[in-house]
């Protein structure tokens, strides 16, 4: 009896210390006044950044730019909900149902209230611990998973007003380049095929006035047009090589990944911005 004193003593010291160790939800300041341009321009900077961190799945980064996005222009609630989903999948839920509450209290008109409220209650259960539920018998007890809201899976490349959910699809790069190349190509084949009917021109001329003195008029008009158009097909020529040459740099030294486009499962997402109404579970610029 006395070895079973001591255990359960144990067991509730450990537990005490558990819950010491475990980290209080970071506060996030007071919302007072309103953004200046500046400060809207440096949070979508940051946002953008936290969005690249996001979909490399380095979640806790992306956790840093986001808050300090939001600490900068605290008008851009959907910024919490994007907090939450990065707490979520960094294993730090009890900060995701802080960062919920704040925006239900910050935006309590939102369309997606009853959608945010669930993900709460969900993650709160998770947070309590798996709940017994008696089996057919009544006599033994089985723990009961829960699971979190639906959450947003898409992803949406960024724009001056848009938002949508972050996530999804890995980053692609423009094809423009490409379009420069196949551009100078086509030039370049256009210009090749000028200059050599212009040169065709030229040795026709030849033919008919080999000596170059005392040509006939004909083979005279004849040599000059086909210089002229052997001089046009080279210049084509040169802008065609040039065309492709400068895709190929724009493509491999200048053209870098950035996230492609993508619906995401239920809302569309506003404009980050103060004055702004919006439909997204999670925002992008």
């Amino acid at each position: 009896m006395r070895r079973w004193t001591y255990l359960l003593c144990g067991a509730l010291v450990l537990g005490s210390f558990a819950t010491m160790a475990a980290p209080e939800p970071q506060p996030y300041p007071a919302c007072q006044g309103k953004p200046t341009e500046g400060d809207q321009k440096a949070a979508k900077s940051l946002f953008t950044a936290g969005q690249v961190s996001f979909n490399e799945a380095d979640y806790r980064t992306a956790i840093q730019y986001w808050r300090d996005a939001y600490k900068r222009d605290c008008t851009a609630h959907l910024l919490l909900v994007n907090l939450a989903r990065a707490y979520e999948l960094a294993g730090d839920k009890r900060e995701s149902v802080t960062a919920l509450k704040l925006y239900l209290e910050r935006e309590p008109k939102a369309s997606d209230a009853p959608q945010i409220q669930r993900r709460i209650e969900n993650l709160e259960r998770d947070l309590a611990g798996p709940q017994p539920t008696a089996t057919a018998s009544g006599s033994h007890a089985t723990p009961t998973p829960t699971s979190v809201g639906p959450q947003p899976t898409g992803t949406a490349a960024p724009t001056a007003t848009g938002t949508s959910a972050p996530g999804g699809d890995a980053p692609k790069r423009s094809i423009a380049p490409w379009i420069v190349v196949g551009a100078g190509g086509a030039l370049t084949v256009v210009g090749l095929l000028v200059y050599a009917g212009g040169k065709s021109k030229v040795s026709d001329a030849e033919d008919k006035c080999p000596t170059h003195t005392d040509c006939s008029a004909e083979a005279t008009d004849l040599g000059e047009d086909g210089r002229k158009q052997a001089n046009v097909g080279g210049a084509l020529t040169w802008v065609g090589v040039a065309g492709v040459a400068g895709g190929l740099v724009w493509q491999f030294a200048f053209n870098k990944p950035k996230p492609k486009p993508a619906a995401g499962l239920t809302n569309v997402g506003p404009s980050f911005g103060r004055g702004f109404t919006g439909l997204s579970l999670q925002g992008q610029f």
